[in-house]
């Protein structure tokens, strides 16, 4: 394809093809959305379709896990170390690496369109995001209202 010159995509948005990056991402952006809220964010992060079986079986048999966020990967390493991968692994993660450094966006937050649509909102902060009833409604998931299907 060719070059695009814009410029969107966060350090650990372009990062999220390795393991462990989207644990990350995550505890960044919540600490940075709720910073006056401690949320203490604890990942068991796994790779491999074996591994990731495991810990879903592990869940499913209600064993306790010390962690309340998981993060799976199919591939072993991440998305660089993927079937379709037509590089060694340890050289496409140098390479994600690399790409990520060159971001000058650190996090969503950073980012202008993000903050643009935040105010097309009516949101001045992120923080405001948890604060705002009919937003949090609209990104929220209320399983007990969720039909099944027969």
């Amino acid at each position: 394809m060719p070059e695009d010159d814009k410029d969107h995509a966060s350090f650990a948005g372009r990062l999220y093809a390795r393991t462990g990056v989207v644990s990350l991402s995550v505890k960044t952006v919540v600490n940075r959305i709720a910073p006056d809220r401690l949320i203490n964010l604890r990942a068991k992060r796994v790779d491999g379709v074996k591994a990731c079986k495991e810990i879903l079986d592990k869940l499913k048999n209600g064993e306790a896990l010390d962690a309340n966020f998981i993060e799976g990967m199919g591939c072993e390493g991440g998305c660089v170390g993927g079937p379709k991968t037509n590089i060694d692994k340890v050289k496409a993660r140098e390479i994600v690496n690399e790409y990520s450094e060159e971001s000058l966006i650190m996090t969503p937050m950073d980012n202008m369109n993000i903050i643009r649509i935040l105010g097309e909102l009516g949101l001045k902060d992120f923080s405001d995001i948890y604060k705002n009833e009919a937003i949090v409604y609209l990104l929220s998931r209320n399983i007990s209202t969720v039909r099944k299907e027969k």
